[in-house]
């Protein structure tokens, strides 16, 4: 909601003839399937009233893992983008030391060419050295990421976790906020931390945001290592900045719609307190002047 609130300010200030508006959902099974339980439930978007109904001079681009049924795509263009060429794959990993066939075979199964599972992958097999195999990669993608942050040090774990407990932050927020981490966890030290960042798992937007790739996110987010206290302390301390920042009076409007947003985000993955999701909801809806509480995704 930030992005296209944003954007479409934009677009208001130009010629709409030259300057269309494209908007991406990315992954749309997430709003069909995990969150209504049915494709046959997705009327609020494809339906006659739907979103790409009455917004019919947007670009919509949905990305997805399956194709759209026949009753729903009507007049949609549907595209498959191939993943990365298992010779590709073999040549990242043979040039970092990854010389097995077995092992290159099982990580090409895997991670299906997707450029954020080999990153984390070609990592495991660096940490693992010469005794990496074909066994460290079976299981699922989420059981070979926690492997993944298994092998980490103390640092690269506390930036990890507290990565995934956020989605989305700047480098500035992200440093005041581990200061309210309880010491007990270890240190957050800089290095480990542009280490981390500089993975394909996670991006930076327009505005000098760190984004991270949602499935591993979530692999590492419902990690048992990742303990209740552990969990607790992290989404305390952020939280709190997130709440402090909203509502203060130095904050731009812009600025605290992205913070109530966040907040929200936080709040949807913990199932801390009803009543306090409905409170920030009400103050996103003042300082925009509507209620995007459904339509927030994180």
């Amino acid at each position: 909601y930030y992005d296209l609130k944003r954007n479409i300010e934009n677009v208001k200030e130009s010629d709409p003839e030259t300057l269309p508006i494209v908007i991406s959902l990315d992954t749309l099974e997430k709003l069909f399937d995990e969150e209504t339980g049915s494709e046959n439930k997705s009327g609020w978007f494809f339906g006659e009233y739907g979103l790409c109904r009455i917004f019919s001079s947007v670009l919509w681009v949905l990305n997805g893992r399956n194709e759209l049924s026949d009753n729903i795509s009507y007049d949609c263009k549907q595209y498959k983008i191939s993943a990365l060429d298992k010779s590709y794959i073999e040549e990242i990993l043979i040039k970092r030391g990854v010389k097995d066939k077995g092992t290159i075979d099982a990580i090409c199964e895997i991670t299906e060419g997707l450029p954020a599972y080999i990153d984390v992958c070609t990592d495991l097999c660096i940490n693992k050295g010469s005794s990496v195999n074909a066994n460290d990669f079976k299981g699922s993608i989420s059981e070979i990421v926690q492997r993944y942050v298994g092998d980490m040090n103390d640092s690269e774990k506390n930036h990890i976790y507290l990565m995934s407990a956020l989605g989305q932050w700047s480098d500035k927020d992200y440093w005041q906020i581990s200061k309210a981490i309880n010491s007990e966890f270890g240190p957050f030290d800089e290095l480990s931390y542009n280490r981390i960042v500089s993975k394909s798992y996670i991006s930076k937007d327009d505005n000098t945001r760190w984004i991270f790739h949602n499935i591993v996110r979530e692999a590492i987010y419902s990690d048992s290592e990742f303990s209740i206290n552990r969990k607790n302390n992290y989404l305390e301390a952020v939280c709190d900045f997130y709440k402090d920042k909203m509502l203060d009076a130095d904050t731009t409007k812009e600025d605290s719609i992205f913070y109530a947003d966040r907040l929200l985000f936080v709040l949807k993955e913990t199932v801390i307190n009803k009543q306090q999701f409905d409170t920030i909801s009400k103050i996103i809806k003042n300082l925009t002047g509507i209620d995007d509480s459904s339509e927030n995704k994180g």
